[in-house]
């Protein structure tokens, strides 16, 4: 490949300009078929998200039931919760990455949704930790599939400076959907065990096996709507031919960026770890530190949760666009380590809180930043992603960090409270170490990775322009 130079004018200022991110389509002598309007699109992927992370969160406000009834360990819990899922998962992001960039990506979605949904439900059938292990696996499967359709459908539906507020208002979903996971959760519960236990078939089930029995329906029939509604927009641009369309195009485009890489995906994933922490014991912690019954956890904790997050994924996304507007195209990366943050020294606090309102005011800053790094996060590697490489590289970041955050975040907690500590009670210790820990540390490598992501746009600039210069 022929040297590439700079011109005079800033790197930066290209790169605000330039169609980096969404080239314009290339014309292929076909009429293309008219895609569904993005907004429908954005919403429509919302609402599987939403569903994902309902059906993927229910566990955390069913731990007591279950560590009962299938007599485990919390740090069994925390394998049900970290690498019995996302082992799975990331058999699913990797096969999906694959797909979407060949394939119908309405019909991968709509696939991912019956897969995860049935699993869910299939959970209810189990009597012990092995059988609940594979149904959760199952789930982690679909789930994982989801993820790179749907970022290949927005980038590739959204302008480069609505992608930050696009992805943010998607993250709305993942925001959302722990606490509804939570409020419906829990209310499903009491439910279960006061006014469904007597009916035929559910008089079988445990009451924390009839809520996951309910809680997959709605993604079994949201599935075949999904397939039919969601007309996919033409990509932003095409392999030529001849031009590397397998691992050694996407290694290629890594190369001359593996030091923002290998920082950025530690970032993301000790961020992850502190998430999901947070996120599976929070809701434990309240039932046994403080008494609280499993409803009232979801009617407090999980509607702050729902409300709190989605607040917040709007605030840091309008903030991160207002941010891009003034030329800064690393906006979204600058955003996202100002919201984290603001989260650290919260999460250390939170969880140590003697009185149960103390905890719940913790929790308010935390719940308002803390979905910031999965949208803006997203759009940082979008942004400088092509878009034949968009679900490959999608895929193997969402595989990554969601490895570290799975192995690290449920499970070490889990693992403190039953060997270190050998006391249930200490869950706020445990959670407090884990959870201050990994968000410093993704803190810290966010700032080192400032930099790196500078020189990553300029690189994907300078590459972008002799593409096309190449094109006849």
């Amino acid at each position: 490949m022929p040297e590439m130079s700079l011109s005079s004018e800033p790197a930066m200022e290209r790169i605000k300009r330039s169609d980096l991110a969404w080239g314009r389509p290339r014309a292929t002598g076909r009429r293309p078929r008219r895609p569904t309007n993005p907004w429908v699109i954005l919403g429509l992927l919302m609402a599987c998200t939403l569903l994902s992370f309902i059906d993927r969160q229910v566990l955390s406000i069913l731990v007591d039931p279950i560590r009962r009834d299938l007599n485990i360990s919390d740090f069994q819990v925390g394998l049900l919760s970290g690498p019995a899922f996302v082992c799975f998962y990331i058999v699913g992001n990797l096969a999906s990455g694959w797909a979407v960039d060949r394939r119908d990506r309405s019909l991968i979605v709509a696939a991912a949704l019956t897969v995860w949904s049935l699993s869910t439900s299939l959970c209810a059938a189990a009597n012990r930790f092995a059988t609940l292990g594979l149904a959760r696996a199952s789930v982690g499967l679909g789930e994982g599939a989801l993820g790179p359709a749907v970022h290949s459908l927005i980038a590739d539906s959204f302008s480069k400076r609505r992608l930050p507020l696009a992805l943010s208002l998607y993250s709305i979903s993942g925001a959302m959907g722990p606490g509804i996971a939570l409020l419906l959760g829990g209310n499903l519960l009491h439910f279960a065990a006061t006014r469904l236990a007597g009916l035929p078939v559910l008089n079988l089930l445990k009451p924390w096996q009839t809520t996951f029995l309910i809680v997959g329906i709605p993604g079994l029939l949201m599935a075949p709507l999904v397939a039919r509604w969601i007309r996919m927009p033409p990509r932003a641009a095409r392999p030529r031919k001849g031009e590397a369309a397998g691992a050694g195009e996407v290694a290629a485009f890594c190369r001359p960026r593996w030091r923002f890489i290998a920082l950025y995906i530690a970032a993301i994933g000790s961020l992850s770890a502190m998430e999901l922490a947070l996120l599976m014991w929070t809701p434990t912690l309240l039932i046994r530190q403080f008494g609280y019954r499993a409803d009232q956890v979801g009617s407090t904790f999980g509607l702050m949760l729902m409300l709190l997050s989605a607040a917040g994924a709007l605030l840091w996304g309008a903030i991160a666009t207002a941010v891009a507007r003034k030329g800064r195209g690393d906006a979204a990366l600058r955003t996202m380590t100002v919201a984290m943050t603001i989260v650290v020294p919260f999460a250390v606090a939170g969880p140590l809180m003697p009185r149960a309102a103390w905890v719940l005011a913790a929790f308010t800053p935390i719940l308002l930043c803390l979905r910031a790094y999965a949208g803006l996060g997203h759009a940082t590697v979008q942004i400088m992603t092509p878009s034949r490489l968009r679900g490959r590289v999608a895929a193997l970041y969402l595989a990554t960090t969601s490895v570290i955050g799975a192995l690290i975040g449920p499970p070490i907690v889990g693992a403190l409270t039953s060997f270190a500590f050998a006391d249930d009670r200490s869950i706020g210790l445990a959670l407090a170490i884990v959870a201050g820990g990994m968000g410093v540390a993704g803190v810290a490598l966010l700032l080192a990775s400032w930099s790196p992501y500078r020189r990553a746009l300029a690189t994907s600039l300078l590459e972008n322009e002799a593409s096309d210069r190449a094109i006849p």
